[in-house]
């Protein structure tokens, strides 16, 4: 895989790019202020965007001069038209687990994390965060044996309970 940090000006949008995103380009930019550029753009090395058209803007936003690029001149145009496609309906496939993410979410807030960054808006927030409630204990929750209890916590969802180890 070839990388490359490309200048923005240099990187053109795919003029077929079914994906509208203007108006999530705030979003993106606080992502990219707070973690940085993590996602590099795909794109074939005359610079036309493969994948990333929101990116680039966001990137832009912000006034960086370049990013990290990979550039896919190993793929037919058959195979860059299907790519982009592909990747953008891969990430509408997947669905949230609205009570993890609601723990996941408060859990950030409640360390002080400002969840601008999370690509969710205020109302999506309240939303989830008024829903935030204590996991419930799995319904086949093993019997404790013999022997002395030891505290426990779920590090994914915050369950606490005792008991002992296996």
């Amino acid at each position: 895989m070839k990388t490359k940090n490309l200048p923005l000006e240099t990187l053109i949008p795919y003029a077929g790019n079914p994906r509208k995103n203007d108006h999530a380009v705030e979003q993106v930019a606080a992502a990219i202020k707070r973690f940085g550029f993590r996602v590099p753009v795909l794109a074939k090395s005359d610079g036309t965007i493969i994948d990333g058209h929101l990116r680039v803007k966001a990137a832009k936003h912000l006034g960086m001069k370049e990013v990290l690029v990979v550039l896919c001149d190993d793929l037919s145009e058959t195979d860059i038209k299907a790519l982009r496609i592909s990747i953008n309906r891969m990430a509408e496939l997947a669905e949230w687990d609205k009570p993890l993410l609601a723990a996941e979410l408060q859990g950030l807030a409640d360390i002080g994390v400002p969840l601008e960054a999370s690509g969710f808006g205020d109302a999506d927030l309240a939303s989830l965060l008024a829903e935030t409630k204590e996991p419930d204990a799995p319904e086949d929750f093993p019997e404790v044996g013999e022997g002395i209890d030891t505290e426990f916590k779920c590090p994914r969802c915050g369950y606490e309970w005792s008991g002992q180890p296996r």
